[in-house]
This record gives structure tokens, sequence and C-alpha cells, in this order.
């Protein structure tokens, strides 16, 4: 442990280095380009979005000042989305929306915790879309119809046991989570209540993670809250808390990657960090990348776009944020600053956001793919890659692939062979 723990800390001061030489615009928009590719490259690239959404609304919740329609689309063929679109009422022309992403609750769009956030924001005048993440909502990998139960538990047991078939592959579950979010941009871009120019995206703790995902990959997004997440990769090292498969992204730490590194995506357009003060992601850490952040929207003269709010809370997206939230996008999006009021707020029976009669893709689509799926069609395209080539060719690749990986990072020493006496019975 401490030989990882010091090679990391080697690389997380480097990355301040790199950081800390950017003294240009130019020099920054050149770290984006190089940390989004490689950030890309380390996730095994994205998949295609030249396929059709092909939405279908399912049904529509009229609610007091909004409401709320059920919506599924395919992120990739047969890869099934299911959403919640809140629309607020009486849309003359096209406004800012907010793309809401969704954390670790088994419920994920209709959790009442995500509700709430979502009315604060539609209630602000934003269209908003919540969606469903991968094992999460109604779209759990595992589940059987004939049993009616999962044989893979939701969330992050999901995520880990799908992420791990990702690994061989060269990819991580990561590149599924974000590319679904992008799509979920394309579906809010088809909207004829939505201005493509102006589309935010919020979420928090594995919400937050998506959020950042977004905002290191897909440069369409205006603004940005993310939630209960961003942090300091080396004094949450120290934690020794866990991260799941999508929230790992081999070979970052190499290239000195760090938090500040998604904020400086955004630079200079809107970024609203929020923070709970006594979550297990550390403050101190938080504050850290906050600060350090801060002088890249100086660089353009644009410091009032980045702010941070902190709420006397634990892990998760309280009240409080989501009326920072909704003050945040309605300024910048929407060209008013609204607050809502708390009596309007209240969740619905979660059911009645269900876009599936069933509660689950799986339950009742039966030709709908998920990772387990895409992962077999990725390792058939590698096989038939590695099938081409000659017995001989295959070999050195593999051994040269082998050396990379056992020799990286390894300086060369002389072979000090100890031998050791051990008493024989």
């Amino acid at each position: 442990k401490e030989f990882i723990y010091k090679r990391s800390n080697e690389a997380f001061a480097e990355g301040d280095v790199l950081r800390d030489s950017i003294r240009s615009i130019e020099e920054l928009e050149k770290r984006k380009v190089y940390i989004r590719e490689k950030f890309i490259e380390a996730l095994g690239g994205l998949p295609s979005s030249d396929a059709p959404l092909n939405p279908v609304i399912t049904g529509i919740i009229h609610c007091r000042g909004f409401r709320i329609e059920k919506v599924i689309f395919e992120s990739r063929p047969k890869v099934f989305v299911t959403a919640n679109l809140y629309i607020p009422g009486e849309i003359a022309q096209r406004r800012g929306a907010v793309l809401f992403l969704c954390g670790h609750h088994e419920q994920a769009k209709h959790q009442d915790e995500y509700q709430i956030v979502c009315q604060y924001l539609v209630r602000a005048g934003l269209v908003v879309l919540a969606q469903d993440p991968v094992g999460q909502g109604e779209r759990f990998s595992y589940y059987e119809k004939s049993l009616g139960k999962v044989t893979i538990r939701w969330g992050t047991e999901e995520h880990d046991y799908a992420g791990s078939q990702c690994y061989p592959l060269g990819d991580s579950l990561a590149r599924y989570f974000v590319h679904d979010a992008m799509r979920g941009i394309d579906y809010l871009c088809t909207r004829p209540e939505v201005d493509p120019q102006k589309i935010g995206v919020t979420g928090n703790s594995g919400g937050g993670t998506q959020t950042s995902l977004l905002m290191i990959c897909d440069p369409r997004v205006a603004a940005a809250a993310p939630a209960t997440f961003i942090m300091n990769r080396q004094s949450y090292m120290y934690t020794g808390g866990a991260q799941d498969a999508e929230q790992v992204w081999p070979g970052m730490t190499a290239f000195g990657f760090d938090h500040e590194d998604i904020l400086l995506m955004m630079a200079p357009k809107p970024v609203l960090v929020l923070a709970a003060k006594y979550d297990f992601f550390p403050i101190e850490g938080t504050r850290r990348t906050f600060e350090r952040s801060r002088r890249f929207w100086s660089l353009f003269r644009k410091e009032e776009n980045i702010r941070i709010f902190e709420d006397n809370s634990e892990h998760k997206y309280t009240r409080a944020m989501a009326k920072k939230a909704a003050e945040f996008f309605s300024a910048h999006l929407l060209g008013w600053k609204a607050v809502p009021e708390d009596k309007e707020i209240e969740a619905l029976t979660p059911s009645k956001l269900w876009c599936t009669k069933s509660g689950q893709v799986r339950g009742e689509i039966e030709d709908a793919r998920f990772v387990f799926d895409e992962n077999l069609q990725r390792l058939e395209e590698i096989e038939k890659t590695r099938d081409a080539l000659q017995e001989q060719e295959r070999k050195e690749m593999a051994i040269a692939w082998l050396g990379e990986k056992v020799f990286a990072y390894r300086v060369p020493c002389d072979l000090n062979v100890r031998h050791i006496l051990c008493e024989q019975e």
C-alpha cells in the first residue's frame, strides 16, 4: 500500500505542477484538449451516437404549475434509458434546461430526494430531464422476470459486477454512464421547449460523478453544478474509501489528473460546486480544489462564474443545495434568478413516475440490451480483429503488451538473490 501511495503522491504533485504552470488561456485550452483526450482513452473510447433515439412518451402527469412526461429513449440500439421530463407550464419560446443525473439511490429518478431537486428546478422555470443510470431505477441489468427480483443487487454491486467485465476489454463502465448522459442532452436538444445552447447538468454522489464525466467529455454543457463529489483525490486516498466501477478511471493518476481538471474543463462557463460539510468526501479536499481552480476563471476575467456552496449536512442533495442550484441555473440559463417556495415542493408516489408498467425495462422489453450484452459484442469485435493476425504476430504483440504492463514504472537494478535456510522435518 505504501508503495502505491508513494507513486500516487508523486503523480498528484506532478499534476499540481502542470496545472500551476498554466499562465494563459491558450495553455489552459491545451490542458483541456489533453485531459479530454486522455480521459476518453482511459474509458475505452465512447460509443457512437449515430443511432436514432427513438423516444417514446409512455404517460404524462399533470402537476400544479408543471407537467411530467414519462420518456424512454435508446442511448444505443436497444439500450433503453428511462427518464422523467419536467416541463414548466406556459412555455412561449425555447428556454434553458437541466439534465439531472442520479446518485446511488435504488429508485433513482423517482427517489423522493431527487424528485424534490427536480421540482425546485422546474418551479424556477427550467425544463428538467431526470434519467435512470445503469443498475438503478427501472434499469436493473440483472432483474429476472420469472423470479420477480434481481440476481445481482442494484447500484454499486451491479456496477462493480458489470464493471469487472469491462476491464479485460480495456474499458471502464464509465463509458456507458457518460454516453447515456450525452444522449440525454441529445434528447433535450430535440425538444421544442429547449434551447440547445443553454443546457446545464447537476447531480450528487454518483450523480456528481456523472456530472463530472459530462463536464469533461461533452463541451455542449453550458453550466454545471456537481454536488457532493468534487474533492481532492490525494486526501480521499488516505480515507481508505472505495469507489465503484464507473468512478475508476484507469491510468489517469499517472497523468497527474485530479478534480481540479474536472472544474477547469468548464472555465469560463458557470460552475457551482455543491458540498456537504460532513461528507465522507473530505471537505478540506473540496475546498482546496475549489480555491486552486478559481484562477482559471480569472484568466477570462469571469471570477463571478465559479462559486461554492457548503451545507451543514451529511452526504445528500439537500433542499438548501436544490434552492441554490435553482437560483444558479435560472440566473445563467434563463436570465433571471428564481427561488421557489419550499411549501410548493412535495414528492409524488415513486411508482407514478415509472416509465414502464412493471417498473423494470428488463421485466417487459424482451430485446432490451444491457452492459453485459455490449461487453459480449465488444469481445466479439476484439476476437475478430485478433483472429485476423498471424499466430507469431499475435504472440509478439501479447508479449510486448505483457512486458509493458509488468515493467511499467520499474527501474532496472542488480539482481540480489537471498538464500534462506529453512529447517526441514
